[in-house]
């Protein structure tokens, strides 16, 4: 599926995988950056989910063909997740923003919520918080009691 308007081309799985993750790598170089974790297990995990249609890789290109930024959409029953947004440094724009906004109307358009996947991280929150969305509190948990601790070993060994 590709849809032209304004200044880029959406794509939706017109990049493989290898692609997408070459780009990755790319859009991370051009900031100066590596990746924290092993491009092959990324790739893998996206193999498998696309082998449950479970994944899309949206790409946005200019007029010459070239892609600005690209980001990942996974599925579950009754949600699309935003993951692994990436774009080229210097050619930012706003085609990430056509990028999400594509994918918030695809998942209206399967039945499905869209997702944010949240980020504290600064400009990420605001670039998501500017789409208005239902916010939604999640907790995290930092230690473990003593007593949970022992429980858990206790599973272990009756497992094991």
């Amino acid at each position: 599926r590709q849809i032209q308007g304004g200044q880029y081309v959406i794509n939706e799985n017109k990049l493989s995988i290898e692609g997408y993750c070459s780009f990755l790598i790319k859009s991370y170089e051009s900031r100066g950056k590596q990746l924290a974790y092993d491009i092959k297990q990324l790739e893998k995990l996206l193999m498998a989910l696309k082998s449950h249609d479970a994944c899309f890789i949206y790409s946005a290109e200019n007029d010459r063909g070239e892609v600005l930024a690209a980001n990942v959409v996974i599925q579950d029953r009754d949600r699309r997740y935003l993951q692994f947004l990436s774009q080229i440094k210097g050619k930012e724009g706003n085609s990430q923003s056509a990028l999400v906004f594509y994918a918030i109307n695809r998942a209206v358009e399967s039945g499905r919520c869209f997702d944010f996947e949240g980020s504290m991280l600064p400009g990420i929150c605001e670039f998501y918080a500017s789409y208005n969305p239902e916010w939604e509190t999640y907790h995290m948990v930092y230690g473990y009691s003593k007593r949970y601790r022992l429980l858990d070993a206790l599973r272990t060994i009756g497992r094991g």
